[in-house]
């Protein structure tokens, strides 16, 4: 993780830009919170906005988790990745330490950890490993409504269900009976 924490640091010092958003999946999400903890302050103070997709934060130190954040944060889970026990400890962790920060918290009911990547795309349930593949497009695209509404300052926290999306559930339906909505 330090090494990424490292190559991200050093990309973000070569941006000649006044925003920057970081984002990580998984792993990545601990490596994006170490690189903007690396941050030199003038740095740190162009980042606008933090997203973290399923974040799996065991590899931060607590000394780590009590470093605040100051720019605005999204976290969007799925609830396959919230339910794995160390998952869940460690996330509420970073919940708790950062109850004053601008925190939001999206939770994706059925939603599956490769959901959030293009991994449904690739190969489908070929693996056997990503539930209901089906509905990638559907979670890319609830992921990429959040993130829109979260960027442009609106409110996204809650939990979102997905109970009736099952098997034979296909995006043209998702969207016809008007679920695509916060």
């Amino acid at each position: 993780m330090q090494v990424r924490a490292v190559e991200m640091y050093q990309a973000i010092t070569k941006l000649d830009n006044e925003k920057i958003i970081l984002m990580g999946h998984s792993y990545g999400c601990a490596t994006t919170i170490q690189a903007y903890h690396s941050l030199e302050p003038k740095l740190k103070s162009k980042v606008t906005h933090m997203i973290m997709l399923d974040p799996w934060l065991f590899p931060l130190s607590d000394s780590a988790f009590k470093k605040s954040i100051e720019c605005p944060v999204l976290i969007l889970k799925n609830e396959d990745f919230v339910k794995v026990p160390d998952m869940y400890i460690r996330n509420k962790k970073f919940l708790e330490e950062h109850k004053g920060d601008k925190l939001e918290f999206v939770l994706w009911n059925n939603g599956h950890h490769l959901h959030q990547t293009d991994m449904g795309f690739i190969n489908g349930n070929l693996l056997g490993k990503i539930k209901h593949s089906h509905m990638s497009q559907i979670f890319l695209d609830l992921n990429i409504s959040a993130i829109d509404k979260f960027l442009r300052g609106e409110k996204v926290e809650g939990t979102f269900e997905s109970k009736d999306l099952g098997r034979n559930y296909t995006p043209e339906k998702f969207y016809s009976e008007g679920k695509f909505t916060f």
